[in-house]
């Protein structure tokens, strides 16, 4: 998995935008994904939103980061994530950073690290590493 961090998330097939319980940012939601919405979600921790754009070139996951008790189990959300919705993931994904701090940013990016991870993959046949497992997999960090 390689890493890279920009100021834009660009053109990535899969944008995760992290929101905090009842502080969706909805203005930014709507802007970025081109069209208005009518949801549910708020926020709460581990549930998500998938809003594809009119387009259809890109998948949008609000991903909910629940309330700041939650913080302490990011790591557990970014594997969550990445096991949940690998096969939409297929070259790159990038993630909305911009709300978070530096080492919340760095705890969820350590879950879908962690995620990668295939039983076999050591082994001397090899196992096939491709899309979400690829070494080249790239995940975007989008910051201020």
């Amino acid at each position: 998995m390689k890493l890279k961090i920009t100021n834009e998330a660009g053109d990535q097939e899969v944008v995760v935008i992290p929101c905090r319980k009842a502080a969706v940012d909805w203005s930014d939601i709507t802007s970025r994904a081109g069209m208005s919405l009518s949801t549910e979600f708020d926020g709460s921790f581990q549930t998500t939103e998938l809003i594809y754009t009119p387009t259809g070139n890109q998948l949008i996951i609000l991903l909910g980061l629940g309330e700041e008790k939650d913080r302490v189990r990011l790591s557990f959300l970014g594997r969550w994530l990445g096991h949940t919705y690998q096969k939409k993931m297929k070259n790159s994904l990038a993630i909305d950073a911009r709300q978070l701090a530096e080492d919340e940013a760095s705890e969820l990016v350590h879950g879908l690290q962690l995620a990668t991870y295939q039983v076999g993959q050591m082994k001397s046949d090899g196992l096939k590493r491709e899309g979400y497992f690829a070494d080249d997999f790239t995940v975007v960090i989008q910051t201020d």
